[in-house]
């Protein structure tokens, strides 16, 4: 009996056989994962919409007076970003827009958001007196911004 040619051909068409079917076993892998990756981004962005809120300065504290307050200033600041929509008048709404930015702009790098601080090259420093005057200057560049785009307007 010749076995040896006939296992030899058997395991070669499995091999070939297992091959095929390793790639579409892969293929379909990849598509669940597509599609279950598709499905958790959904999940995902809900997540992450509260995770952004939590890392907004005041309200990720333990504090719940932080928190109020915190709560409190972004009204605030919604509540000055529409208070000349119904004016009409175009320049107000800027301005408006502008003074908010700036506020908001304040509290974001001065509340530290997403760790801006060690991020720029004035404030990463070990040393306090250089953190606090590059603080000071960040805060005066702010400022400076928001008068040189009013003026223009």
């Amino acid at each position: 009996m010749n076995l040896n040619k006939f296992g030899g051909k058997k395991k070669v068409n499995l091999n070939k056989a297992d091959e095929k079917e390793k790639l579409n076993l892969n293929k379909i892998d990849k598509e669940e994962n597509l599609n279950s990756n598709l499905n958790k981004g959904k999940k995902h962005k809900k997540i992450n919409i509260i995770s952004e809120i939590k890392d907004l300065p005041g309200c990720g504290a333990r504090n719940p007076f932080m928190i109020l307050g915190a709560s409190l200033w972004y009204l605030f600041l919604a509540f000055g970003f529409f208070c000349n929509w119904g004016s009409g008048d175009i320049t107000l709404i800027l301005e408006d827009i502008f003074v908010v930015a700036l506020l908001l702009s304040f509290t974001l790098f001065n509340g530290n958001y997403k760790n801006i601080k060690s991020k720029l090259p004035l404030t990463r420093s070990n040393v306090k007196n250089r953190v606090i005057a590059g603080v000071i200057i960040y805060n005066i560049v702010i400022f400076m911004i928001y008068g040189i785009i009013t003026e223009l307007i």
